[in-house]
């Protein structure tokens, strides 16, 4: 853990159930909201206490995501309005994590919640999850998707890949390296 210092901390894991766990271990985590959130587990992820990263309250601060469908989670992302995009692999859900009081050490409050965003497609990497401002474009199998918000800040998705003119490139992709794309949005493009 870095703690501001010159020098990275040593945390020991200690404590993985209940209302002052430590922090879980995980692959996939993001700094948002002045809190961590981390993937737990295929379906589960888990938020930091407010300003307090090394506890997570595992009973009310830990969130399931389609439990018990053949998915799981790939990636998250910053959006808007203290919400948060949660990708798996053939579905994203929004997220958000109310704070009542702003204090160090605060839990998640009970209308903090999830939503479902679409179960049609999903993000194939969660480093080819890219955030431009207010579009949010990804990589999934059908193609390259664009996320972007109307005037009441929910999210549409494009009904079309984005990238449908070079479809025939896309689906020549290895299945089995998919897991290994990486996207760069510059100058107006998206480049692999």
């Amino acid at each position: 853990m870095w703690t501001g210092a010159a020098s990275l901390e040593v945390v020991k894991q200690g404590i993985t159930i209940g209302l002052s766990a430590n922090m879980p271990p995980t692959d996939t985590a993001m700094y948002y909201g002045n809190r961590i959130i981390v993937k737990v587990n295929r379906n589960d992820i888990a938020v930091s206490d407010f300003l307090d990263f090394e506890t997570y309250d595992l009973t009310f601060g830990q969130f399931t995501i389609n439990q018990g469908a053949n998915d799981y989670i790939v990636g998250m992302c910053p959006w808007s309005q203290d919400e948060f995009l949660i990708f798996q692999r053939n579905s994203i859900y929004v997220g958000r994590v109310v704070n009542t009081n702003y204090e160090i050490g605060e839990g998640a409050a009970d209308t903090s919640y999830l939503q479902t965003v679409t179960t049609s497609f999903g993000a194939t990497s969660r480093r080819g999850i890219i955030n431009t401002g207010r579009l949010v474009f990804f990589f999934s199998d059908a193609g390259i998707f664009a996320l972007e918000p109307q005037l009441d800040l929910k999210l549409i998705n494009t009904v079309e890949p984005i990238s449908s003119p070079i479809d025939d490139i896309i689906t020549n992709i290895r299945e089995d390296l998919a897991n290994k794309i990486v996207g760069v949005y510059f100058d107006n493009r998206i480049c692999q």
